[in-house]
C-alpha cells in the first residue's frame, strides 16, 4: 500500500473508532438509565409486603438490575477507554457520565432503602418478644434454673393466653427449649400485611432479624434488629 493510500484508510478507521466509541457511550448512558430506574424503584417495591407483591416482581427485578448494572460499567468503561485511545472528548464524556449516573442512584437507592427498612407491625414482634425474655427471667429465678415454654409462661401467668390460641399482633410465637437455654420465635402471619420480617430471640435476650435471609433485611439474618 502507498503512502497515498494510507492517509484515506487512517482517516476512515479513525472516523469508524469515532461513532463506535460515541455508540458505546450512548449504549452505556442508556444502560445506565435503566440501572438507575432499578435501583429508586426497588427499595420501594421491596417494602410491598409479600402477601401482596407479586412473586415475579423479584426474581425479574434482581435479574434485570444485576445484569443493567454490569453492563453499563463495562460499556460505560469501555467506551471511555475507546475514547482516549481516538481521543474522542464526547465518548470519553458519554461513558464516564453513564458510571456517574449509575453511583449517584446507588447513594440514592440506599439512603431510600434505610429509610424505609421496617414496617410498623414489625414493632409488635419485637414487644412481644422482650416480654417473653422478661417472662423467662422471672421463671428461671423460680424454678431451679430451669426456662419454660409458651404453655409454662402461660401457666405461671407471665404471659397471657393468645400466645399459644393463635397470631399475636400478626405473629406466631413459639418457644423452644435447649441446652443453651431456649430460642423464641416471632413468625409473620401470612394475613399480616402491616409487618415485613421475622424475629427470634434467645437467651442473651438480644432480638434479632430471622436467620432466613428472605425474611430478613438484605445482608442482616441473624443480626440484631435495631
Amino acid at each position: 500500500m502507498s503512502k497515498s493510500d494510507s492517509g484515506p484508510v487512517a482517516s476512515t478507521f479513525r472516523e469508524s473508532a469515532d461513532r463506535f466509541a460515541i455508540l458505546m457511550g450512548r449504549t452505556a448512558m442508556v444502560l445506565s438509565l435503566v440501572a438507575a430506574a432499578y435501583m429508586v424503584v426497588f427499595p420501594f417495591a421491596a417494602s410491598i409486603p409479600v402477601c401482596t407483591r407479586p412473586a415475579w416482581l423479584d426474581e425479574a427485578g434482581s435479574r434485570l438490575g444485576f445484569s443493567s448494572i454490569v453492563l453499563t460499567f463495562l460499556v460505560g468503561g469501555f467506551s471511555a477507554l475507546i475514547g482516549l485511545i481516538v481521543r474522542k472528548a464526547h465518548a470519553i464524556s458519554l461513558g464516564l457520565a453513564s458510571i456517574s449516573v449509575l453511583v449517584i442512584s446507588f447513594f440514592i437507592a440506599v439512603a431510600t432503602m434505610n429509610q424505609g427498612e421496617n414496617f410498623n407491625g414489625d414493632g409488635a414482634a419485637v414487644a412481644n418478644l422482650r416480654t417473653i425474655n422478661t417472662a423467662e427471667v422471672t421463671h428461671i429465678s423460680s424454678h431451679d434454673g430451669k426456662y419454660g415454654t409458651i404453655e409454662d409462661l402461660i401457666r405461671e401467668e407471665l404471659l397471657d393466653s393468645r400466645f399459644v390460641t393463635g397470631p399475636v399482633s400478626g405473629y406466631n410465637f413459639i418457644v423452644s427449649l435447649n441446652q443453651s437455654g431456649y430460642t423464641a420465635t416471632a413468625t409473620r402471619d401470612a394475613a399480616n400485611c402491616s409487618a415485613r420480617w421475622d424475629y427470634f430471640t434467645e437467651s442473651d435476650a438480644i432480638i434479632r432479624y430471622s436467620r432466613n435471609a428472605s425474611r430478613a433485611p438484605r445482608g442482616r439474618a441473624g443480626q440484631p434488629a435495631l
